[in-house]
């Protein structure tokens, strides 16, 4: 044999030739050959590890992972395993699950497989860190506060964390007075989340305001011991809910004492913030008591006696309040002895409050048994010649009466032997008895005068009026006049005494005298007033109110001013501004009146009502929007009705203060809109809406031809490059992952291996593409002769 094996030995795989030779003696040779082929039909074996399930190493997106590389075996030697799918062990392996695929090939190309899975699971939870605890006060006049922080982001091992507000109000927004907690989430691709909170913390420490009336002084109700009082004051706040008490004092409408009253008020917000006023009621008794005195008395003398004993009902005063004291003033009490004559007894009541009433009744006791007396007859002479008179002599009468000493006096006219003067005299005579009783007797004197008497007046006099007197007291010499005789009268017969309040214009003052017998002179003179006095009057305080809900102003009530003058019929108009009760507008309206007198002075005031308007203006948003993309594009176009504020005034203007306008390419995600309206006072109102916009188009992948090479010379398998395929997508930055086969640029083993990309959006759509890569062997195996 010089070539194979001998019978009986084991053959190698494949085919060997066995070669024998004969040799004769000669040296003449003979060979002659056979094959002996050996075919491996019986497969490799692998085993790979069991599937690894681990999570991801700390702040990274995915884990290192190693394994017992599981190597094949062979009935023949030099079987080769290669890696086919996943990836080699040491690699950080990608968040999910990875299958990794092992195969043996053994020299006759018999292959065999094993796989197990790879699962990284991400447990790591995102971070997120929110900013410290907010505390501002309420913005003046605002029953919150706009607060403005730095809206936190979240961050994770992973990309496509997504960080949302999930409590709590966006930064920039109005916060309501109290704490709003306000906490955002961060979600990562896994779903694991983090969230974080902080406070935003508005207090109210803008105190409420009150305004109480002016001190009130008025007089008890008639026939009460005091008056009933309405005012109530009501405070104002910046935010709803404040509460009004009366803290001292009496209520409103209640009966008020005799004296002062201090009336107290306090308004409290919602936030315990307080303010108070007061204003003094002062109730002035000024009603009189009353009295009833008793009807006059009359009585005849008691017999015997120069008097009578009189005995009536003593009155006792009454008075609206308590507290009157009746007392006599004057007179003799009831049951005591009262002289003949009239006795006047007085009794007066005084209340409380120093208000006095009096009442008198007459006793008078009678002495009815009179005296006698006769006197001369009349006399009627004319004057001597040069004397305003004429001496006159007559009989003197004497009175005689029951009763004893009865005194005759001269009562009236002259004595007898005296100068009688010009014009009648009337002489006179009474006899007293002593009860007081009297008679009397008369005879006239009559002296005739016919010489008249003269007299002169002052001039003209003009004079302006005095301060706050419809008039001017004006003083001049009375003029008196002159006559042949003594007795002579002036009197003034038209216009007004000297020292007395002359009225507004000209009066005619008329003198007159006349003397003792009847004749008569006049003079006269004019005395003018001038009214160069301008009236008074006096205005309100200015008055500041806020406007009437849902109206562009406030009706406003005023007490209206009416002028005074020192004349009578001044009259009071308004000249500008707007009248009491009507609606006046939002800002300052100055409102004057002017009082004209009678003689054309004037005279005018003025006070502004301002109408302040805190209305808040309203607004409403559309309801939120979830919407998918527009073909082709990373986002969607967007139509919504724009919300339009409405506003009691007008002038409100909206805005959009966050978000996009309507008609624009929302991005995908959640875009808040936020919309704003100002009015033209400056209240604002904000209202938000979401406008989601869903990414569910899938992203593009290609992926090149198959391919089929043979292995390269002496290598079981083929180092092949390709193209690696990159996906597309409508957003950017879609990822692209080999999830099976092998990279381009690696060696691929004998046989066909399908490799697969998968492309990954932001959204997390997938598309994936394959393509197989197939290596034929068709290198002969070689055989070394043994």
């Amino acid at each position: 044999m010089t070539a194979g094996q001998a019978s009986g030995t084991v053959f190698p795989v494949g085919t060997t030739t066995v070669t024998y030779q004969v040799v004769d003696a000669s040296g003449n040779t003979t060979s002659c050959s056979f094959d002996v082929t050996v075919n491996d039909n019986e497969l490799p074996v692998i085993s790979c590890p069991p599937n690894i399930t681990q999570n991801n190493d700390p702040g990274v997106c995915g884990r290192t992972i190693s394994y017992a590389v599981p190597v094949g075996t062979d009935n023949c030697p030099s079987p080769i395993t290669t890696l086919i799918a996943g990836q080699a062990s040491g690699t950080l392996f990608p968040i999910g699950t990875t299958t990794v695929t092992y195969e043996v090939v053994d020299a006759s190309g018999n292959t065999a497989q094993c796989s197990f899975d790879v699962t990284i699971n991400d447990n790591e939870n995102p971070t997120i860190s929110c900013p410290a605890n907010i505390t501002v006060n309420s913005d003046p006049g605002v029953c919150g506060a706009t607060v403005t922080y730095t809206a936190p982001v979240g961050a994770d091992n992973c990309p496509g964390s997504v960080t949302a507000m999930t409590a709590g109000q966006a930064s920039g927004t109005i916060f309501p007075i109290g704490t709003t907690t306000v906490t955002y989430q961060v979600t990562d691709a896994s779903g694991n989340t983090a969230q974080c909170s902080f406070d935003v913390t508005v207090n109210d420490n803008e105190a409420p305001t009150i305004s109480c009336p002016a001190d009130i002084n008025v007089n008890n109700d008639l026939g009460s011991c005091g008056a009933i009082v309405f005012t109530i004051p009501v405070g104002a706040d910046n935010c709803p809910g404040s509460a009004t008490a009366m803290t001292a004092g009496q209520a409103s409408g209640t009966l008020f004492p005799i004296g002062t009253t201090t009336v107290t008020y306090q308004v409290t917000d919602a936030s315990g913030n307080t303010a108070s006023c007061s204003f003094n009621v002062t109730v002035t008794d000024n009603e009189a008591p009353t009295i009833a005195c008793p009807a006059n008395i009359t009585v005849n003398t008691d017999p015997g006696l120069c008097g009578a004993t009189v005995t009536y009902t003593t009155p006792v005063g009454a008075d609206n309040c308590p507290g009157a004291i009746t007392s006599m003033t004057a007179g003799q009490a009831s049951g005591t002895v009262f002289p003949v004559g009239t006795t006047t007894v007085t009794y007066q009541v005084v209340d409380a409050s120093g208000n006095t009433t009096s009442c008198s009744f007459d006793v008078t006791v009678n002495d009815n048994e009179l005296p006698v007396i006769s006197c001369p007859p009349n006399i009627t002479q004319n004057n001597d010649p040069g004397v305003c008179g004429r001496t006159i002599s007559y009989a003197v009468p004497v009175g005689t009466d029951n009763c004893p000493s009865p005194i005759t006096t001269l009562i009236a006219g002259q004595a007898s032997g005296t100068l009688f003067p010009i014009g009648t005299t009337t002489v006179t005579y009474e006899v007293v008895d002593a009860s007081g009783n009297t008679a009397q007797c008369s005879f006239d004197v009559t002296i005739n005068d016919n010489e008249n008497p003269t007299i002169s007046c002052p001039a003209n006099i003009t004079v302006n009026s005095d301060p706050g007197v419809c008039g001017a007291t004006v003083t001049y010499t009375a003029p008196v006049g002159a006559d042949n005789c003594p007795g002579s009268v002036t009197a003034m017969t038209a216009g007004q005494a000297s020292g007395t309040i002359f009225p507004i214009g000209t009066t005619t003052v008329t003198y007159q005298v006349t003397d003792a017998s009847g004749n008569t002179a006049q003079c006269s003179f004019d005395v003018t007033v001038n009214d160069n006095e301008a009236p008074t009057i006096s205005c309100p305080a200015d008055i500041n109110v806020n406007n009437d809900l849902g109206s562009c102003g406030a009706i406003v009530t005023y007490t209206i001013p009416v002028g005074a003058d020192n004349c009578p019929g001044s009259a009071t108009a308004m000249t500008a501004g707007q009248a009491s009760g009507t609606l006046f507008p939002i800002g300052t309206t100055t409102v004057t009146y002017q009082v004209t007198d009678a003689s054309g002075n004037t005279a005018s005031c003025s006070f502004n009502v301002t109408v302040t308007d805190n209305e808040a203006p309203t607004i409403a948003c559309p309801a939120n929007i979830t919407v998918n993309t527009d073909p082709g594009l990373c986002g969607a176009t967007v139509t919504y009705t724009t919300p339009v504020g409405a506003d009691n005034c007008p002038g409100a203007i909206t805005s959009m203060t966050a978000g996009q306008a309507s008609g624009t390419v929302f991005p995908v995600g959640t875009t808040t809109v936020t919309y704003q309206v100002v009015d033209a006072s400056g209240n604002t109102t904000s209202c938000s809406f979401d406008v989601t916009v869903n990414d569910n188009e899938l992203p593009v992948i290609s992926c090149p031809p198959n391919i089929t090479q043979n292995n390269d010379p002496g290598v079981c398998g083929r180092t092949i490059s390709y193209a690696v395929p990159v996906g597309t997508d409508n957003c950017p930055s879609p990822i692209t992952t080999l999830i099976a086969g092998q990279a381009s640029g690696t060696l691929f083993p004998i046989g066909t291996t399908t490799v697969t990309y998968e492309v990954v959006d932001a959204s997390g759509n997938t598309a994936q593409c394959s393509f197989d890569v197939t290596i034929n062997d068709n290198e002969n195996p070689t055989i070394l002769s043994g």
